[in-house]
């Protein structure tokens, strides 16, 4: 065994079997199980003492056979069995699903479709080691999974994903179906996700041992495994991110109204020849077929869309672009069949008239103007979903007020710590990824901060390192906020503090950045304005602002968000506690208070929330921060939405799995993957700071 075997292997231990540390002989202090398959015979035994562990891979590697071991931890009690320390030839007893006492790892195991029995050839293995790519990239990249340790199996390529799970039946039909989602999506004629890994006691090969199948020749060689790919600290996905995975596998209708009481199986086939749906490509699966699609129905552009049908009848509709990410199959049939359900959900349309300002008498009726007076039948009915409006990105909030619409103008307040900084970055990132732009004046903070955080939410967990030495604090990688900084151009613009406060100044600076396109303006805070505070009549003063910039939204057809501060009061903040002019609240659209849910929360809402409320925000649903809808003038909707705070990217999530992927990176997962082979012995760090202007010859964006 050479040095370099010698040292993976020591790697494998520590990775899969050194994580409960040691004991005062040096032995590990978790149960590890070696088995051999040789000759259709099978040995077993149950080691601690690594030199042991070491010494028996030894006996067994490269003499025919394949070595493997539980990646999941095994109840030390199995570690009293016949084989203790030692590897015994056809034993009794081998772990198995009831002798794992949790789950530790999600094992994505790609291997090259090939004949069984022989090992693959490098043509064969570099198509699991791409399909593994694009993996990753979906799972990583485009889902917020933390990133796992990769590893070349000999024939193809495993991912472990670090995981905290129970071993139950329920934990088990979970992995499956998030093993099935992934075989649905990326198994090929080429390649295969193997879905018979989910069970608690499976089995994989020890990196670092021989890939023994068949003989071995110059076309399939017997290769030795190896990592390319561990990081610093393998973190765990919370099983939330597992389920939004397994969610997303095709599930059967049952018949309801929803559906026209229909059980029959859906003639999938029918559908696309009926609607004359382009299929670019068709594959049979093992779960069912694939239907790649020629563009994406939602957006022409987007070529990487599929329908899925298992072999239960199920369907599902997947693009692989962020942007449509929220599309199921319903969404795509009733896109070709309106009345496909006969209960379809459509959006509620309500008449609003709005308020006219009184014109002077002597003005004669226009026949562009129409009637002074209007009988109902003269007035068209208004759909506020069709009005444009940018998104907070607060889905609740986004539903019940519709967006921020343009024309009107928004303040938003909140105790210092309350997170107002925190959401207006997001309310940016959002709404330009919607197609809005925005332009912001911050009294509060300097330029180098701002562009910080505001790269931060843009960026992402997987691409902010964390500061050393400081707690809670982290930065974007150098070439991540050099690609943000090329999308954010012509889209978002931050005004200079250099050219001062002065409101008349700015007011005119603002026309400038809106003739530039900007859709969205924030202006944070009112009291960092200088409006001639000494002047005795300032808070007149300051309604005039606010009438000034109401009426400039609407005539340039804008949104305007408004910061401001509350008075220095230690009760639950509301509306009237608003810093200003007491025509704030009267003079805006809409208004929202933003809460952190701290430890006074509790204390402060109850008296105006009630405790029922509180407990559903604070221990039904453990929301980081809460959004108040004080006011809202169309549709009128008022109330409180719950958002997550993600530390790492400073992002405000709807759920905590929810994973965001801005269009400085939105590129479908089939065009992130690199065409680069692993480099042998070199495993790539995220974590590393020399590796930012190549981050990695594994995997390389």
């Amino acid at each position: 065994m050479t040095q370099e075997q010698n040292s993976t292997l020591r790697q494998w231990i520590e990775l899969f079997a050194g994580c409960n540390g040691y004991d005062e002989s040096g032995n590990l202090n978790r149960t590890v199980e070696i088995r051999v398959l040789q000759d259709k015979d099978t040995y077993s035994g149950y080691f601690k003492n690594v030199d042991n562990i070491l010494q028996t891979i030894q006996q067994y590697d490269g003499k025919g056979g394949m070595i493997y071991a539980p990646f999941n931890k095994i109840n030390s009690a199995c570690y009293s069995r016949a084989q203790c320390e030692k590897m015994m030839k056809k034993p009794k007893e081998t772990t198995s699903d009831k002798d794992i006492v949790g789950r530790d790892f999600i094992l994505i195991d790609i291997d090259p479709v090939r004949p069984a029995g022989v090992n693959s050839t490098e043509e064969e293995k570099s198509h699991a080691i791409e399909a593994g790519r694009k993996i990753y990239s979906f799972l990583v990249d485009k889902n917020g999974f933390e990133k796992p340790i990769v590893a070349d199996s000999g024939n193809g390529l495993h991912l472990y994903f670090r995981v905290q799970l129970h071993n139950g039946e329920e934990e088990k039909e979970l992995v499956n179906r998030f093993l099935k989602t992934l075989g649905m999506y990326f198994s090929d004629e080429k390649i295969d996700v193997d879905l018979s890994v989910g069970n608690a006691a499976r089995m994989a090969k020890i990196i670092g041992t021989t890939s023994c199948k068949g003989s071995n020749t110059t076309e399939r060689p017997a290769r030795i495994s190896k990592f390319l790919s561990v990081p610093n600290e393998v973190k765990v996905t919370d099983v939330s991110y597992i389920t939004k995975i397994a969610e997303m596998y095709p599930k059967p209708e049952t018949p309801t109204r929803e559906n026209n009481y229909r059980s029959e199986r859906f003639d999938i086939e029918s559908f696309i020849q009926d609607h004359g749906i382009k299929v670019s490509k068709t594959t049979t699966l093992k779960e069912g077929t694939r239907y790649v699609l020629e563009e994406c129905p939602f957006n022409p552009n987007h070529k990487n869309a599929a329908l899925f049908i298992n072999n239960s009848g199920a369907i599902g509709f997947k693009c692989f672009h962020n942007s449509c990410s929220q599309y199921t199959f319903r969404d795509f049939r009733l896109h070709y069949d309106p009345e496909a359900y006969s209960r379809a959900t459509r959006q509620a349309v309500s008449n609003w008239n709005r308020f006219q300002h009184p014109r002077p008498q002597n003005q004669p009726e226009t026949e562009d103007k129409g009637p002074k007076w209007l009988s109902m039948s003269q007035i068209q009915d208004e759909d506020l979903s069709n009005e444009p409006s940018v998104p907070t990105g607060c889905r609740d909030l986004d539903r019940k007020i519709h967006g921020l619409f343009l024309g009107q103008i928004s303040v938003l307040s909140g105790i210092n710590g309350s997170g107002k900084s925190v959401w207006i970055d997001n309310i940016i990132a959002n709404a330009i990824q919607a197609g809005y732009k925005c332009a912001v004046w911050s009294g509060e903070l300097t330029k180098k901060r701002f562009r910080r955080w505001l790269n931060q939410v843009l960026a992402g967990k997987n691409h902010t390192i964390k500061e050393e030495g400081f707690d809670g604090s982290y930065y974007v990688r150098k070439n991540v906020a050099s690609k943000i900084d090329d999308w954010l151009k012509d889209k978002f613009w931050l005004y200079n503090n250099a050219y001062g406060n002065n409101w008349t100044q700015l007011y005119d600076d603002i026309d400038i950045v809106v003739t530039m396109g900007a859709k969205l303006l924030i202006l944070d805070n009112l009291s960092a304005l200088d409006l001639d505070s000494n002047n005795e009549n300032y808070f007149r003063l300051q309604s005039k602002l606010v009438e000034t910039l109401a009426a400039y939204a609407k005539q340039k057809n804008i949104h305007i968000i408004l910061v401001c501060h509350p008075r220095k009061e230690m009760d639950f903040l509301r509306k009237e506690s608003i810093s200003g002019s007491g025509d704030l609240s009267n003079l805006v659209d809409n208004v929202f208070i933003i809460h952190r849910v701290g430890i006074d929360f509790r204390k402060r809402a109850e008296a105006f929330l009630g405790s029922r409320k509180v407990d559903e925000l604070i221990e039904e649903k453990h929301f980081d921060n809460v959004i108040e809808i004080c006011k809202n003038r169309e549709p009128g909707e008022l109330g409180i939405v719950g958002m997550y705070f993600e530390k790492e990217s400073r992002r405000m999530k709807n759920t905590p799995e929810e994973f965001i992927v801005y269009g400085w990176d939105e590129q479908p997962v089939q065009q992130t993957i690199s065409e680069m082979t692993p480099v042998e012995n070199q495993p790539f760090n995220y974590d590393n700071e020399q590796e930012e202007e190549e981050w990695s010859a594994w995997y390389h964006k």
